[in-house]
């Protein structure tokens, strides 16, 4: 069985083929241009050529109007009323001239008088208290010379008794618990358990602590706890939980020097958190 054979490929140009196909397509084209041009004159050629347009005619002159003949004057009845208005109207400016000269004469002649008057004289003193109060009989030059009594400072008065040296009065001082130290110290030592009573607080606080404590059995009896001015209110969960801590279990206080090992002290402790 014989197989069939594949068609040959068409083989490319060479290069001097190729320009001369070139060469042959653009002498078509220059060709096809001439022969173009050629038919487009001879078109032209035919087609006629078109009239020329008549001239318009000049338009005539149109003709100049004639001029309006003069208003006659007036005259009769008509020209006598005008003039008679003409009269009132100057009549009306002359008197308005004559009063605003009037009212300026009169001005003038005020000014002079204020301006040559003397100034009056001065009265005694008896006529000018006469005039001020001329019914009242307690108006007069005596009257007038009259003050008011000024008010006298009162002088600061003597006591009758001698003065006497006030008595000092001996106010003990008081002692510092031997102990007081010891339980701030084991207050301290309580801190981690302080401050998981806080967690999720926003802002740090401060705490007074005021309770009863026995030196013998170290019980923080009557605890009270409240938040310094200005710092967050605790809610009863806080507050149960810092009085459980402070609380429990008791402390160990030394009592070497205590005279009342079983009275309970009162004291009050500042706790920050």
């Amino acid at each position: 069985m014989t197989l069939p054979t594949s068609p040959t490929l068409p083989t490319l140009p060479t290069p001097q083929q190729r320009q001369t196909l070139l060469d042959a397509a653009r002498q078509r084209a220059r060709d096809a241009a001439r022969d173009a041009k050629t038919r487009l004159g001879t078109r032209r050629q035919r087609l006629p050529t078109m009239p020329t347009m008549p001239t318009m005619p000049t338009m005539p002159t149109l003709p100049t109007m004639p001029t309006l003949p003069t208003m006659p004057t007036l005259g009769g009845p008509l020209a006598e009323q005008l003039e008679l208005v003409r009269e009132a109207r100057r009549r009306r400016q002359a008197r308005s001239a004559v009063a605003v000269v009037v009212v300026l004469l009169l001005l003038a002649l005020l000014l002079r008088d204020c301006a040559c008057t003397p100034p009056p004289a001065a009265l005694p003193a008896d006529d000018a208290v006469a005039l001020v109060c001329p019914e009242q009989p307690e108006c007069g030059p005596a009257a007038t010379k009259k003050r008011p009594p000024s008010k006298a400072v009162p002088r600061p008065r003597q006591g009758t008794t001698a003065p006497q040296a006030r008595d000092v009065l001996a106010v003990p001082q008081l002692r510092t618990p031997p102990w007081l130290q010891a339980l701030r110290l084991q207050v301290t030592a309580r801190s981690l358990a302080l401050a998981a009573c806080f967690n999720g607080s926003d802002r740090p606080g401060a705490l007074r602590l005021a309770a009863t404590v026995t030196p013998s059995s170290g019980v923080l009896a009557d605890p009270v706890v409240e938040p310094l001015v200005g710092g967050p209110v605790l809610s009863s969960v806080q507050r149960s939980c810092v009085t459980a801590v402070l609380t429990a279990p008791p402390y160990r206080l030394p009592t070497d020097g205590v005279v009342d090992v079983d009275v309970g002290t009162r004291i009050s402790l500042v706790l920050e958190f």
